[in-house]
C-alpha cells in the first residue's frame, strides 16, 4: 500500500469529496413528505430504544423484519430532540440519523473497494453509489432498504477481498460476516441470500468453506449482540421473524399492478422492468456493457471477472427475491447497487481504452451527470424519478405499482388553502403523509359516507395514484372517474393525488 504523505493527503480529500456528495441529498429537506410506512417506523423505534435504554430487554422487538439497525438509528436520533417534538420533527431528525449512517456505509464500501478496484475505480464506484436516485430516495426515508442494501453490498465486497487469500483473508471474512450480521437484522428473510452467496464464493475460492466459520461467527456476534431481546428470550423474537416474513410476504397489497393490469402476484417478471425504470441511463447501458464485457473476457481480465461477480449477485438475488410472493421496487435495491459497482468497474476499464481520444476525467464526468441528473432534478422527491432512457414516467404508470406517499404533502398544503379547508372532511386512500399537512379533518375512505350507508361524513375524496392502480377503491371511484376534480397533483407527468368535491 502507498504510505506517501501525497497518498494519503488525496486518500482524505476523496474521501471527503464521498462524503459530501452523499450527505447533501440525503440529509437536506428531510422535513418534506412522508412515506406511507414512516409513522409506524418512528414509534417502532422510539419503543425499541426506550426499551432498552429502561432495561427491559424482552420488549425490544417490533417486527418480523427485524428492522433492528433502523430502529437503533432512529430511536437514538429522536432521543436528541426536547420531549414533545412533533411528528414530523421527530421524522427529519430520525432521517437524518439514517442519511448519515447511510454515507457511512458508501465509505466504507470505497476503502473496501480500493484494493479490488484500485483508486480511481473505487472512486468512481463510491460515487456511483453516492448519486444514484433510488438509492438517494432510500436513504433519505425511515425504512430498511437503504441500510440493507448497503450493508449487504458491503458484506460482499468483503467477502470478495478474501477470496484473494492475503495475510488478511481472515480479517476480510469477519468484517463480511459482520455487514451480513447488520444486514439479516433490517431484513432478516432476504439477507439470507448472503449467506448462500458466501458459501457459493467461499467453495470456489481458495480459501474454501473452513472460512464460512469465522464468516457466520462474526454474523452471528453481531445479530445478537445488537439485539438485544435475544439476550433474554430469544425464542419469541426469533418465532416472529419466521411468522413475521411469513405474513409480510403474503401480505400483496403492494403487488397487485403490473403492465396496466390487476395482478396478484405479478411473480418475477416485474423485477426486470423495474431494473429498467429504476436504474439510471448510465447504469443500463454501462451495466448491459459490463455484462457483454464480462462474459467475454472473464477468463483473462480480473477486472471482467470482478464485474462479473457483482452482476450475478445482484442477478441471483433478483431471482431470489422474485420466488416471493410479495414484490415491490425497493426490494429490488440490492440487486441494483450491485449493479453501480459493476456499471463502474466497465466504465473505468473502457475510458482506459479510449483515454487517447477522450480524457477518462471528462468520460467519467458525463457519465455521473447521465447518471445523478435526472434523479436529482427531482430532489427532495427522488422516489418519483424514473429512467427515462426506459420510458421514464410515463412507461412506469402503466407497467408498476407507482407511489409510497410522493405529492400528498404538496396536495395537503394545496387543499389548506381551499375557503373551507379548516372545517373540512377529506376521505383518502392514504392517510399517512397528508393527514399530518392538512388543517381539516383527514379520514380513511372505508370509514366514510362513500363507502358504506351511516358513515361520517366527507367533503372531498382524495385518490392516491398507487391505490388507483391495485383497484383498492374501484368500486367508491366508479361513482367519479367520470366527474371533473376539483384538483389533480402530477409529478414528472404522473398524476399522483386526484380530488374530487362529494
Amino acid at each position: 500500500m502507498d504510505r506517501r504523505p501525497g497518498s494519503t493527503i488525496a486518500t482524505i480529500g476523496a474521501g471527503v469529496v464521498i462524503a459530501v456528495v452523499a450527505f447533501l441529498p440525503r440529509a437536506t429537506a428531510l422535513d418534506h413528505g412522508m412515506t406511507v410506512d414512516e409513522p409506524l417506523w418512528v414509534a417502532r423505534s422510539a419503543r425499541f430504544t426506550d426499551a432498552i435504554l429502561h432495561g427491559h430487554f424482552s420488549r425490544a422487538f417490533e417486527t418480523g423484519h427485524p428492522g433492528v439497525p433502523t430502529m437503533w438509528i432512529g430511536g437514538l436520533a429522536q432521543r436528541t430532540l426536547p420531549h414533545g417534538a412533533s411528528l414530523i420533527e421527530r421524522l427529519a431528525r430520525a432521517r437524518l440519523g439514517l442519511a448519515i449512517a447511510d454515507v457511512l456505509l458508501i465509505l466504507a464500501i470505497w476503502l473496501m473497494v480500493r484494493p479490488l478496484l484500485g483508486r480511481r475505480a473505487a472512486v468512481f464506484g463510491a460515487l456511483t453509489l453516492a448519486l444514484d436516485p433510488f438509492l438517494i430516495a432510500h436513504n433519505r426515508v425511515l425504512q430498511l432498504d437503504g441500510i440493507l442494501a448497503l450493508s449487504m453490498l458491503a458484506a460482499f465486497v468483503a467477502l470478495m477481498n478474501a477470496t484473494r487469500r492475503t495475510a488478511r483473508t481472515g480479517a476480510w471474512l469477519a468484517l463480511s460476516g459482520a455487514f451480513a450480521g447488520i444486514a439479516l437484522l433490517e431484513r432478516a428473510f432476504f439477507a439470507g441470500f448472503l449467506i448462500l452467496a458466501a458459501i457459493v464464493v467461499l467453495q470456489r475460492s481458495l480459501v474454501g468453506l473452513r472460512g464460512l466459520k469465522p464468516w457466520l461467527l462474526t454474523a452471528a456476534v453481531v445479530f445478537i449482540g445488537a439485539w438485544p431481546a435475544l439476550w433474554v428470550n430469544p425464542v419469541h423474537p426469533l418465532k416472529l421473524i419466521l411468522t413475521g416474513s411469513a405474513s409480510s410476504a403474503a401480505d400483496v397489497t403492494s403487488s397487485g399492478f403490473f403492465l396496466g393490469r390487476h395482478v396478484s402476484p405479478p411473480g418475477i417478471v416485474v423485477y426486470p422492468v423495474v431494473a429498467a425504470l429504476r436504474s439510471t441511463a448510465f447504469t443500463l447501458i454501462a451495466g448491459l456493457g459490463a455484462t457483454v464485457w464480462a462474459l467475454r473476457h472473464r477468463a483473462s481480465d480480473d477486472q471482467a471477472r470482478l464485474a462479473g461477480a457483482f452482476l450475478c449477485f445482484g442477478a441471483l438475488f433478483a431471482l431470489a427475491i422474485g420466488l416471493g410472493l410479495k414484490t415491490a421496487d425497493r426490494y429490488l435495491l440490492p440487486a441494483l447497487v450491485a449493479v453501480d459497482v459493476a456499471a463502474a468497474i466497465g466504465l473505468v476499464a473502457a475510458a482506459r481504452r479510449i483515454g487517447k481520444a477522450l480524457p477518462a476525467a471528462a468520460v467519467t464526468a458525463l457519465a455521473l451527470a447521465a447518471h445523478a441528473g435526472p434523479g436529482l432534478a427531482t430532489h427532495p422527491l427522488e422516489l418519483s424519478a424514473y429512467n427515462w432512457l426506459a420510458g421514464g414516467p410515463f412507461a412506469a404508470r402503466h407497467a408498476i405499482v407507482v407511489g409510497w406517499g410522493e405529492g400528498l404533502e404538496e396536495a395537503a398544503k394545496d387543499l389548506a388553502k381551499f375557503p373551507d379547508a379548516a372545517t373540512a372532511t377529506v376521505a383518502t386512500t392514504r392517510i399517512n403523509g397528508f393527514a399530518q399537512f392538512f388543517p381539516g379533518r383527514t379520514i380513511a375512505m372505508n370509514d366514510s359516507e362513500l363507502a358504506k350507508p351511516g358513515g361520517v361524513h366527507s367533503d372531498y375524496a382524495l385518490f392516491y395514484i398507487s391505490s388507483l392502480q391495485i383497484g383498492r377503491q374501484d368500486a367508491i371511484y366508479s361513482h367519479f372517474k367520470n366527474r371533473k376534480p376539483v384538483y389533480t397533483l402530477k409529478l414528472d407527468a404522473i398524476t399522483y393525488v386526484t380530488v374530487y368535491r362529494v
